[in-house]
């Protein structure tokens, strides 16, 4: 063996949440990554190190929908509003890697030379892969995706950490070994679940190639962690915890912008009067601001209901029950007519803000089989 040997490490990671809806991970429309073709490299730092991730094609979910005969996977795909997707496959190439490191995969039990491998491999994977996770969650608004943690000893042990990712090693891509670089020892949990649309919320083609080129530098800003809790909630039809998060996202926004352009004397206005003069200074939608100026309207009577209208009623009236509010989802567009403008705001970002229990649907084939 050479002194300068590449190691391969493979990995799968089932992001699955709230399996009570849905048994699939990230949701795409009328699209879906083709495996290695369409991966994705992440950014790691260490210039050994090159990191990429892919859905498999043969791994996809379409519910009961399948292709005509004579009809191609594209063909099919295209067809179909909603495609889930299967574990996140990866790859992690370490270049130039000693002898010694090597054959120390080979001893048993682990030594310390196996274990020092073991936890540069997942200070390599862990950081790439939680900031791929969270650009999801919260730019592209797929919040059921559970979070990832990077390892905590106090947690889990190493090896426990590594069998999460469903490590396996090679030296020439043909024969896969576990890497268990330390007993699996469970102490704690790794991954913890968290809990009106249109089909063109869920991931498409250009947003699989905007992942790409932002994944490196993304860190979620507090309006973004809090955006994606209030879209957490109205999805979840949590009617007053939903406005809640909403506004604190816009009000944070807001002070986010007025900071950004310089603009200081706003604390004499109300949060209608500070959303008027964002619109003023910014490309916003006329439609999503004069919705928006109505919602805030109506969340003071649903987090603070005035006297004769108590939490009950809010309670009913987020299920539909009385005549309080037209109905539930009447409620939740004026919530995500704060997301909306919220989004609007953060200037040079997008936002999705997909259902994580919605219907599926295929279009008819444009060219239908001849008889």
């Amino acid at each position: 063996m050479s002194d300068d040997s590449t190691l391969y490490l493979r990995f799968g990671l089932h992001l699955t949440g709230r399996r009570d809806v849905f048994e699939r991970s990230l949701l795409f429309n009328q699209w879906f990554p083709n495996g290695t073709e369409d991966a994705i490299t992440l950014k790691t730092d260490d210039k050994n190190a090159t990191l990429r991730v892919w859905f498999e094609r043969d791994e996809y979910s379409t519910d009961d929908f399948e292709p005509e005969d004579g009809e191609s996977t594209e063909d099919f795909l295209e067809r179909v509003a909603i495609v889930g997707s299967g574990p996140l496959r990866g790859k992690l190439t370490l270049a130039h890697c000693k002898d010694d490191v090597i054959s120390s995969l080979s001893t048993d039990p682990p030594n310390s030379t196996y274990e020092q491998l073991g936890k540069r491999v997942v200070r390599l994977l862990d950081k790439p892969l939680c900031r791929f996770v969270q650009l999801i969650r919260f730019r592209y608004g797929q919040y059921w995706i559970p979070e990832l943690h990077s390892w905590n000893s106090e947690d889990n042990s190493l090896g426990s950490h590594c069998q999460s990712y469903h490590l396996r090693w090679s030296t020439d891509e043909e024969n896969w070994t576990p890497f268990v670089p330390t007993p699996a020892e469970h102490r704690g949990v790794l991954l913890i679940d968290t809990q009106g649309h249109s089909y063109k919320a869920y991931l498409s083609a250009d947003d699989w190639q905007a992942i790409s080129e932002e994944v490196d530098e993304y860190l979620p800003s507090i309006s973004e962690e809090i955006l994606s809790k209030a879209h957490q909630a109205a999805d979840s039809e949590e009617v007053d915890v939903a406005f809640v998060f909403a506004v604190s996202a816009l009000d944070i926004t807001l002070a986010e912008f007025f900071k950004k352009v310089h603009l200081r004397k706003t604390d004499h206005l109300d949060l209608q009067g500070k959303m008027l003069t964002a619109a003023s200074l910014c490309d916003i939608d006329k439609a999503t601001l004069r919705a928006a100026l109505k919602s805030i309207t109506i969340r003071n009577d649903v987090v603070h209901p005035k006297r004769g209208k108590g939490r009950g009623d809010i309670r009913r009236a987020n299920s539909g029950r009385t005549s309080t509010f037209r109905s539930a989802l009447d409620l939740m567009d004026h919530v995500y007519a704060l997301l909306r403008l919220t989004s609007q705001i953060l200037e040079g970002r997008s936002f999705k803000f997909p259902a994580c229990n919605h219907g599926n649907s295929l279009s008819p084939r444009a060219d239908p089989p001849s008889t």
